[in-house]
């Protein structure tokens, strides 16, 4: 009967067995997919570092290995790829394959929030203000923050709360501070 082909168009019927696991040919494609980067990322390919750690990460085509996953995220952090250096900050910020640590979280998300990643600078901006990794410091908090799109509406509702908690002076000077003095605790 029709009804019973498995395919429709070329196409898989479903995308997972009746029990819930993916189906065969989903599980060999991922397979397939680590594998083909794994052999880029032990060549030295910095994004394909990333994408193994993410696949350690998530379980596709490999066994989840958070330890495995942040030996990846390392290696491509350590090449400078921004992506790398904000989940190997928030692997030690939440402890996944590592112990927690707070002031290697900065450091990473420090290095990522250099390269623009907003995701990085909120990290910092929290960081600052709740004395994690750094010591708490609301005029940094305004500086990190302020590095965000002004059309945010997180970073604007985080920068009134701060401006109500700094003096005219301290806001004056964080409007004229830059990233890398409050990075370096100037």
């Amino acid at each position: 009967s029709v009804l019973a082909l498995p395919l429709m168009f070329g196409q898989p019927a479903a995308l997972a067995e009746p029990d819930g696991t993916p189906a065969l040919a989903e599980t060999a494609v991922d397979r397939q997919s680590f594998t083909l980067a794994l052999q880029q990322a032990e060549a030295g390919d910095a994004r394909a570092q990333y994408d193994v750690a993410r696949f350690y990460q998530t379980g596709k085509g490999v066994a989840p290995d958070h330890a495995k996953a942040v030996e990846w995220l390392a290696k491509a952090a350590e090449q400078g790829l921004m992506e790398a250096e904000t989940s190997l900050g928030s692997a030690y910020d939440l402890g996944m394959g590592v112990p927690i640590s707070n002031r290697k979280a900065v450091y990473w998300w420090q290095r990522a929030a250099r390269q623009g990643s907003a995701f990085a600078l909120r990290c910092l901006g929290y960081s600052y203000i709740e004395g994690r990794g750094v010591a708490q410091n609301n005029l940094y908090a305004y500086v990190v923050w302020k590095q965000l799109p002004s059309d945010d509406p997180e970073a604007a509702d985080v920068l009134r709360v701060l401006r109500k908690n700094l003096s005219a002076e301290e806001t004056a000077r964080g409007d004229s501070m830059t990233l890398e003095e409050v990075f370096q605790g100037r």
